[in-house]
């Protein structure tokens, strides 16, 4: 969801999350996210993009003794020893299917068809369709995506689109007979495919979201956001037959009388002896599976950086090979990157030390769903605070910094040393650990000074867990142990795989990284028995509570149970909430997301986000009440009057990027925002990679109309005027056919729209360069 947050002449650029989309086929399917288009540098202020989503890996596919994988470059080739064969590159795959033959790939740019080998290349590609699913069957294939469902014959030299079902976002479909079952954002859909020409609706079940659908003996199998439901057809309708709650899943397959499933959690695999009371025979952990396929009695499943191969023998289910974990790009942990505004936090009492981009902020919890600013020091970027005492040591960009707490939000600096960046700190009496990005430092803090007596080069240290007289830190060189002390002796090496964030549990060590969450048993104080992993997305930040573990990463925020310490599983998951950090205080949920305090009201083991309640640049005093709109300001208060959320719906693992790259304000007040987006907003529906968008606002934050145009090449607006009339005009770039013929590469449009909203003109320009 995208943030449009309003102050007084600032607009404030916000953060978005990133997106998939996928659909599901009867035996192999796809999740995906959303083509990212490299636009003007100038452009990409205040954009916020993943460096890891172009190497995710939504679909596997399995044919002709070769492997395929869908990602966001492009399509791998692999053999059936994990080893990389050959690549096609320059487009975003979603979905792979084939006939044997030839290989599908369903993308935003359409529908793809590759020769298949060890050197895949294009021979034909439908454009028109921005696909994220892909069925082929008997000459035709069946496309899923944000535009519907399209029947594309297959026969001919070239792929050629015979119908078009509109109204939909199709995610999954499954074929039985003359009839396609779609699962969509709205429900279950069934369409007569008698005349592909005219594809006809039949039935619709409103059942909220569906990610996938299977089908097996007169019985539907749909997953929903709460697990799996089972329906069949009885009297011209749909009878619910079995619900299995627990998890979520986005790949369901059917094979031989077992069904499938991969998403949220990880793999599980159902008896259907009784089709209509599937019963589970195994399951493998995960954070995230993105898709499966089966072939020689194998099973192939994908995770977002991997691929894990285990033999079809229940209920062992044997892992036979797996992908190694990826190699980082860079040395730096994504929880520290310049997109996020906070990295820490210290609660004390209803105070709340915060390590963010400009310093230290203090936080008054004393009304815990209205928190408010209280004090400050600013001029340097906080990583890491630990409070002792009335001491509160910061870890900074620049090294450490030593405050005296002289009362409720007051800060007198007392010491400063200079280092490399400080992101993890740890304080035993006078003795101070450091967490740099070159390794390990201990100072002595004695009589207001600070005195170095120990340094260890490791490698970026990013945590620190104490237990007893030991000291356990993970960073890129892996999990180090040592005895507390003055000096840094004794060090023992006890993993060697990088690791962002630990805690220590009953016994157990949970480490995140970038192959997911691992779990280790600790036989010994210095020796760590491995036990399970859940792989799936990076994971930055893991904090235990009663509830269980919660963990942040690329895939959002999880809840694990750890009723079973041995054994993790996840009980809820919340994509697109990318925080770099979070702590628990008076009940409530609070989240370090990049411009402010986020906050979740716990319930019943759910969360309630309740949004965005402090900003990092909010004022120490409280403003005055704001007057009537339109606002009025009291001279020199730039505080914050409203705060509105426009976004496009989320499903699977990430939300629609939604960017906000242009606002106005006409002489009455109204407000009127511009920008891209790569999902569907309210009320209008997405062409195909980023399509441009204009909202108006009137002065008291309620949305008056919002417009979605586009192609499915990408578009976005970054500019925003109105005139004395209340008309606004927009202007951006295209990269395909949006208001007249394209001329090549990327163009620039210009839109008028009239204070209803009806658009008056858009016209394209450009050049072929």
């Amino acid at each position: 969801m995208k943030r449009v947050v309003c102050f007084l002449g600032l607009a404030f650029l916000p953060w978005a999350f990133a997106q998939n989309s996928l659909g599901e086929r009867k035996l192999q399917g796809i999740q995906g996210i959303a083509a990212r288009r490299v636009v003007l540098p100038l452009l990409l202020l205040g954009l916020l993009a993943w460096a890891q989503e172009e190497k995710i890996i939504w679909d596997v596919y399995v044919q002709g003794g070769l492997v395929y994988l869908a990602t966001g470059e492009g399509v791998r080739v692999l053999d059936p020893q994990l080893r990389e064969r050959g690549a096609l590159s320059g487009f975003p795959a979603y979905a792979l299917a084939g006939d044997g033959e030839r290989l599908y790939a369903a993308s935003d740019y359409g529908l793809y068809v590759l020769a298949a080998g060890e050197g895949p290349r294009v021979l034909a590609r439908l454009s028109g369709f921005p696909a994220r699913f892909v069925l082929v069957r008997e000459g035709r294939a069946y496309l899923g995506g944000s535009g519907g469902l399209g029947v594309v014959d297959l026969t001919g030299e070239s792929p050629r689109l015979l119908g078009r079902l509109t109204g939909y976002a199709v995610w999954g479909i499954a074929l039985e007979g003359q009839r396609a079952y779609l699962a969509t954002d709205r429900g279950l859909v069934v369409v007569d495919l008698g005349l592909p020409e005219s594809l006809k609706v039949v039935a619709e079940v409103d059942l909220g979201p569906v990610y996938a659908v299977a089908w097996w003996q007169g019985h539907l199998y749909l997953a929903t956001g709460d697990g799996l439901l089972v329906l069949a057809e009885e009297a011209g309708g749909w009878k619910e037959l079995a619900r299995v709650a627990g998890f979520r899943a986005y790949r369901l397959v059917v094979r031989e009388g077992l069904l499938l499933s991969v998403g949220v959690g990880g793999l599980r695999v159902f008896s259907l002896e009784s089709p209509a009371a599937p019963q589970l025979l195994v399951s493998r952990q995960a954070l995230a599976f993105t898709s499966l396929s089966l072939a020689e009695g194998a099973l192939w499943v994908a995770s977002p950086t991997g691929i894990f191969l285990y033999a079809l023998e229940l209920p062992e289910l044997p892992l036979l090979a797996s992908t190694e974990a990826p190699v980082l790009a860079s040395a730096e942990n994504p929880r520290f990157l310049d997109r996020y505004g906070g990295y820490g936090a210290w609660v004390a009492g209803e105070l709340v030390y915060l390590a963010t981009r400009d310093g230290v902020k203090i936080m008054s919890l004393k009304d815990p769903k209205a928190p408010r600013m209280v004090g400050q020091v600013k001029g340097f970027v906080a990583y890491a605070v630990f409070l002792e005492g009335n001491t509160l040591f910061v870890g900074a960009s620049d090294g450490l910094r030593v405050f005296q707490v002289k009362g409720p939000g007051q800060l007198e600096q007392r010491a400063y040393f200079k280092e490399k960046p400080v992101y993890a700190l740890h304080v035993v009496q006078e003795v101070v650990y450091l967490g740099t990005a070159e390794g390990l430092v201990s100072l002595l803090w004695q009589g207001g000074k600070l005195t170095v007596v120990g340094r260890a080069g490791l490698g970026p240290v990013y945590a620190f867990w104490r237990d007893g007289g030991l000291l356990y830190a993970g960073g890129l060189g892996g999990l180090v142990a040592l005895p507390l002390g003055r000096e840094l002796k004794g060090i023992q090496v006890l993993l060697r795989e990088p690791f962002f964030t630990l805690v220590l549990h009953q016994g157990y060590l949970y480490l995140g990284g970038p192959a997911g969450l691992k779990v280790y048993r600790l036989q010994e104080p210095l020796k760590p028995v491995f036990v399970t992993a859940l792989p799936g997305f990076l994971a930055w930040y893991l904090a235990v509570a009663r509830e269980g573990l919660y963990l942040l990463g690329e895939g959002g925020l999880y809840l694990l149970d750890l009723s079973d310490p041995a054994s993790p599983r996840v009980l809820r998951h919340k994509p697109g909430v990318f925080w770099a950090y979070l702590f628990i205080a008076q009940g409530f949920l609070y989240g370090l997301g990049p411009d402010g305090v986020y906050l979740a009201q716990i319930q019943d083991g759910t969360w309630v986000l309740l949004g965005l309640v402090l900003n990092y640049l909010a004022q120490l005093s409280a403003p005055p009440p704001p007057p009537p709109p339109p606002p009025v300001p009291a001279k020199d208060w730039y505080g914050m009057y409203w705060v509105k959320t426009l976004g496009a719906p989320g499903v699977f693992f990430f939300q629609p990027e939604t960017q906000a790259l242009a606002v106005a304000v006409d002489a009455k007040g109204f407000v009127y925002v511009g920008g891209s987006t790569t999902g569907s907003l309210p009320g209008g529906v997405h062409q195909g990679a980023e399509d441009a968008f204009v909202a108006r606002f009137d002065p008291s934050g309620k949305l008056l109309w919002m417009r979605q145009f586009g192609t499915s090449q990408g578009e976005g607006i970054f500019a925003l005027t109105t005139d004395s009339a209340g008309n606004v005009y927009a202007t951006g770039h295209t990269f395909g056919s949006l208001g007249g013929k394209s001329h090549g590469d990327w163009d620039f449009f210009v839109v008028k729209f009239a204070p209803d909203g009806r658009r008056l003109f858009l016209k394209q320009y450009g050049t072929p360069f």
